[in-house]
């Protein structure tokens, strides 16, 4: 093929290889802008994406205007649709800043639309640090506080501590023989001295008041006797084991001793 001039030359390339006006062309192009989302990406890495597809856009449609303020129309036009193009694609944490956007009475412009949600990117990652530093300050602290049993009790302990704690019987006041020590629901002039009262035995386990040495020693010969051989008494020695418990038993219990749950009149 032999052409006259370079401007047929040019024509001759263009209408060979160019795709300006290539309706499938544009057509790929806004299928991806349409699907092209921010997903993982940042906000300067999603709409550098969305831009070099635009400028692509703008190459194979090449649209050309005669009149200057057609041209000023359609460019705010373009603008407006490019806006709504990245603004739909923004992550579902971004709907309050879209909003924001979209309620101005004048639409911003691209540029400041792209900035408005950048700054809120920013504002959002350095709340999620504070939020992951104060969550990790409260879990070295609860793992601190276990580990040193620094951890404060509930109510239920404390309830728990109250209720165990020792009644002091000096301050317990009967309001019916006017007598201290007791109170008027176990006075024994007003119901009674009862028949299974026993001073040798306290309410502290049950174990019978005074015998706490040798019930003790008892318990320690049978801790002993489980860990070593059985030793074997004829019945001279049991006869005098049993003797001395018993002066020991005597001994023990004299005196007069006033536990929780004793009726006194």
């Amino acid at each position: 093929m032999f052409l006259n001039t370079s401007k047929e030359i040019w024509e001759a390339v263009k209408q060979t290889y160019s795709k300006v006006q290539d309706a499938a062309q544009i057509y790929e192009i806004k299928t991806k802008i349409s699907s092209t989302k921010k997903g993982s990406r940042s906000i300067t890495e999603y709409s550098n994406l969305l831009q070099s597809l635009w400028k692509e856009m703008d190459h194979y449609q090449c649209i050309q205007m005669k009149c200057s303020k057609d041209a000023a129309l359609l460019k705010r036009f373009v603008e407006k649709d490019r806006i709504y193009d990245f603004l739909a694609g923004l992550n579902v944490e971004f709907d309050a800043v879209r909003v924001q956007v979209l309620g101005k009475e004048e639409l911003p412009s691209l540029n400041e639309t792209i900035a408005i949600v950048r700054a809120e990117e920013g504002r959002r990652g350095v709340m999620v640090e504070n939020s992951q530093v104060d969550s990790s300050a409260l879990v070295t602290k609860a793992v601190s506080e276990r580990r040193f049993g620094l951890e404060q009790p509930n109510s239920e302990d404390n309830r728990q501590t109250e209720r165990t704690k020792p009644i002091n019987r000096d301050s317990v006041w009967c309001t019916y023989c006017k007598k201290a020590r007791h109170t008027k629901e176990r006075c024994w002039k007003l119901h009674g001295k009862p028949q299974t009262t026993n001073k040798n035995f306290s309410e502290k386990g049950g174990q019978p008041k005074g015998q706490g040495r040798a019930y003790t020693a008892r318990q320690l010969d049978g801790k002993n006797n489980s860990q070593e051989s059985p030793v074997e008494f004829n019945k001279e020695e049991i006869e005098k084991l049993k003797n001395l418990l018993g002066s020991l038993e005597k001994t023990s219990s004299t005196g007069t001793e006033y536990e929780e749950d004793d009726w006194t009149c």
